[in-house]
């Protein structure tokens, strides 16, 4: 049976594999030999080699790697080698970024500000984009809309219902459709679209699929294409802590752990975000989490949307897909906007 299975397996791979003394060609054609000086090589005239793709928690994950063992890390956009440890062979380019993505925004209370509906909201700078750096407080209609149980039918309000104690700083929750200002009738949200956000801003984009580091992709661009690479958002020199350098500490539950967002670190809010533990409200409007974590929707032009949320007792920012049929776009989170620049 084992011979067999051996060959059909040959008989199968006989058009792709071609072997001559011991060398191996790979070819799109049956007519191919590898080259006398090669144990491998690789023959197309329209097709390139890809070395394997992935993210740098997935390259530190490599069970004792191989010396000269190569990768591609998605997240630098290096080629990188083993040997003893990981090191860069060619980078590609960094994103071109707006050296001023704020213009014409400047302001009186803050450096860089909007007024919208009645407040003024300060406004960031962060890798080539311009941020909202407070939660979201606009009502378009969202506040008089009745809760029901599991369903998104565009509610928004405060924590606990308790507009005098956490409106000014936290603003509104919002279910996906009223951030996206949806009737969840006609045709789903575009990426980046303006949802409730002020004229000129769009609710940041989430990516499509699992294409979070994308450069379309607002909220992956500032936390993987910019701020995971650059070193003055490091902890102790070599540890990127990207939430604690997105969040303003004091508002945190504590952590004793050195770099968490719950911990005073050096990079505490460097990027001027100042992410606040909102927290959120269930699909049964229970409202939890105040002080632990904070959750902030994105726009996807597609039935798949990811939140991205912080939390005290860790150094990172998350992600998490949702579908717009979903039950959890019935959930309450916070809202940022991004200015829209192209």
């Amino acid at each position: 049976m084992q011979t067999t299975k051996s060959l059909i397996l040959l008989i199968f791979l006989s058009p792709i594999f071609i072997y001559s003394q011991q060398r191996i060609a790979i070819s799109d054609t049956s007519d191919n030999e590898a080259h006398p000086s090669a144990v491998l090589e690789l023959i197309s005239e329209d097709k390139g080699f890809l070395l394997p793709r992935m993210m740098q928690s997935q390259r530190d994950a490599i069970d004792n790697p191989a010396e000269s063992l190569i990768i591609y890390n998605s997240i630098t956009r290096c080629f990188e080698i083993w040997l003893d440890e990981w090191h860069e062979i060619w980078c590609g380019p960094e994103p071109e970024l707006l050296e001023n993505p704020c213009e014409g925004l400047e302001g009186t209370t803050y450096e860089y500000e909007i007024e919208y509906d009645g407040y003024v909201y300060k406004l960031v700078q962060i890798g080539g984009r311009c941020w909202f750096a407070e939660n979201l407080k606009y009502d378009n209609g969202c506040t008089s809309v009745a809760w029901e149980d599991g369903e998104d039918v565009g509610w928004c309000g405060c924590y606990n219902d308790d507009c005098a104690t956490y409106f000014d700083e936290y603003g509104y929750l919002y279910q996906w459709s009223a951030a996206m200002d949806w009737d969840r009738i006609g045709d789903l949200p575009p990426a980046k679209s303006q949802g409730i956000c002020p004229d000129g801003f769009h609710v940041p984009n989430g990516g499509e699929g699992m294409n979070q580091t994308g450069v379309d992709c607002d909220w992956g661009d500032l936390t993987h294409r910019y701020l995971f690479i650059n070193s003055e958002y490091q902890c102790d020199d070599v540890h990127n802590a990207v939430g604690s350098a997105l969040t303003d500490y004091n508002d945190w539950n504590f952590s004793s752990v050195e770099c968490d967002v719950g911990n005073n670190s050096a990079i505490n809010n460097n990027t001027g975000f100042s992410g606040l533990p909102g927290g959120y409200v269930e699909g049964d409007k229970t409202f939890t989490r105040m002080g632990e974590k904070g959750f902030w929707w994105s726009s996807s032009g597609s039935v798949e949307t990811f939140h991205r949320f912080l939390r005290y007792n860790s150094d990172k920012m998350y992600l998490m897909l949702t579908f717009t049929s979903d039950p959890l776009v019935s959930y309450g989170y916070s809202l940022r906007c991004v200015r829209t620049l192209d």
